[in-house]
């Protein structure tokens, strides 16, 4: 019988790369993005509302009333949007750190070798071996200078710039000898 090679790459995962992997997941799901959007709601009609009724408490003339209210209103939503785009990355950046430093999660950080051949997807690192059968390949997803491969529960996040050895472009190809997006694998 012929043995069919593998290949295989080792890549180095660091804590960037798990903050790069939140925020683009952040990014692209639609319940964060319709979270955020009501939050920026809510908290713009609260402040207008606020604002209404302090205005009217004190007495001012009808155009300064609705002025200042629109005004925190138009304040609020500008806070909230500026907060979402750059507060919130330094937040998960500080999250993602707490939650994932290296005593917690041993293997999790550091060098990972991925191999693929016909049966699968096998993922090496210094405390463990898991092999995933193609049918546990859900999707790859890139963005710039990212990889990432959904197996199962499983997300392997590849740093282009972090492939210690092997040939990555190879890699993929031999994926997608054998998974297609969109075909529907039989269980």
């Amino acid at each position: 019988m012929q043995e069919i090679a593998k290949t295989t790459v080792v890549y180095t995962l660091t804590l960037e790369d798990l903050t790069a992997f939140n925020l683009f997941s952040f990014r692209n799901s639609s319940t964060i993005r319709a979270m955020q959007r009501r939050s920026l709601i809510s908290a713009s009609l609260t402040t207008f509302f606020f604002a209404l009724g302090v205005s009217l408490l004190m007495r001012l003339p009808f155009w300064a009333s609705l002025w200042y209210p629109i005004a925190c209103m138009v304040g609020t939503a500008a806070y909230f949007r500026r907060y979402h785009k750059h507060g919130y990355i330094k937040r998960l950046g500080k999250l993602v750190e707490r939650t994932y430093s290296e005593n917690k999660q041993p293997g999790l950080l550091g060098d990972h070798t991925l191999e693929v051949d016909a049966e699968g997807i096998t993922h090496v690192n210094p405390y463990s071996r898991a092999q995933y059968a193609w049918g546990a390949l859900e999707r790859i997803e890139t963005e710039p200078g990212y990889t990432y491969l959904y197996l199962g529960a499983q997300t392997f996040i590849i740093r282009h710039e972090a492939i210690v050895s092997g040939d990555f472009k190879a890699f993929l190809e031999k994926i997608s000898q054998h998974h297609q997006p969109g075909r529907t694998i039989a269980r």
